[in-house]
């Protein structure tokens, strides 16, 4: 497992962490505003930690901007009639007569 997979999990962590402490203070998550966010911002005395909350705002930006790029797998079948093979497809090419 590498650096930036456990970094990940350790933001995962924390920010539950952060969820349970918002919902044990009774602030429903609609309320939840810019002020409330600032306001723990400046809770933050390092700026390890601040630079690990920007990180992990940023991969909530990009997963929150992927979420809707997803490519779907194509189902089975479902090109089916677009294309056309020639009805002699599988006949041998008449450049190849003299290897047969």
């Amino acid at each position: 497992m590498g650096i930036s997979e456990l970094f990940l999990k350790k933001i995962n962590f924390e920010f539950k962490n952060f969820v349970t402490l918002i919902k044990k203070a009774m602030i429903p998550q609609s309320r939840i505003s810019e002020q409330l966010i600032y306001s723990k911002l400046s809770l933050l005395s390092s700026e390890p930690l601040k630079q690990e909350l920007l990180f992990y705002m940023d991969y909530l930006l990009n997963k929150q901007f992927n979420e809707g790029n997803m490519k779907r797998k194509p189902k089975f079948g479902c090109a089916k009639g677009s294309f056309n093979l020639a009805p002699d497809f599988d006949e041998p090419l008449d450049d190849f007569k003299e290897y047969m």
